[in-house]
């Protein structure tokens, strides 16, 4: 295998890595950070757009370090907050399926 496949093989391999676990990974730690620092004031629909906003740059800013082309990088971005928001709406499936009925009255 020639060196410069396997430095893109690499580059590839990272950038999906960091798009699929670390990125989305990063913006939940920052989130729930966000939310024990502020009290909760900023309601759901930050924690929402931090949730895909977050995950999203931080992918396409390390896909485009990485040197991959475009395309890659808006896939990268995609895929992160995707992934992120897949795992927020399992998230509130569980607790609406987990909360005591009369917690809400």
């Amino acid at each position: 295998m020639k060196l410069g496949v396997a430095i893109a093989e690499t580059n590839r391999t990272l950038g999906v890595t960091a798009a699929l676990l670390a990125c989305p990974a990063i913006a939940w730690l920052v989130a729930v950070l966000a939310n024990d620092v502020t009290h909760g004031r900023h309601g759901e629909y930050i924690v929402v757009g931090a949730l895909a906003v977050l995950p999203a740059a931080l992918a396409a800013g390390l896909n485009a370090i990485l040197g991959r082309d475009r395309r890659a990088v808006v896939t990268a971005a995609v895929l992160a907050a995707l992934v992120s928001l897949l795992g927020f709406g399992a998230f509130l499936i569980y607790f609406f399926l987990t909360v005591p009925e009369g917690l809400f009255t």
